[in-house]
């Protein structure tokens, strides 16, 4: 889904909707968002009721909102 032919962006609850929409299921089932922007994916996942698992390419991440990490 590109975000600009929708005529929103991400962190716009919309967006999740629309995608979960035109995946069969809906938000209020919950659901993950995988990303690799803490603002647009995660915060944005997580304003649409989803669980959150950001994808860290070394930034540092804001110990605030860190859950700690998984790691293999």
């Amino acid at each position: 889904m590109q975000q600009c032919a929708e005529g929103v962006r991400k962190p716009d609850v919309s967006l999740f909707e629309t995608a979960a929409h035109r995946c069969g299921a809906s938000l209020r089932n919950g659901g993950w968002m995988v990303g690799d922007n803490p603002i647009k994916d995660i915060i944005g996942g997580r304003t649409a009721g989803l669980s959150t698992m950001w994808v860290n390419h070394g930034a540092q991440p804001d110990p605030s909102t860190s859950a700690g990490s998984c790691r293999n």
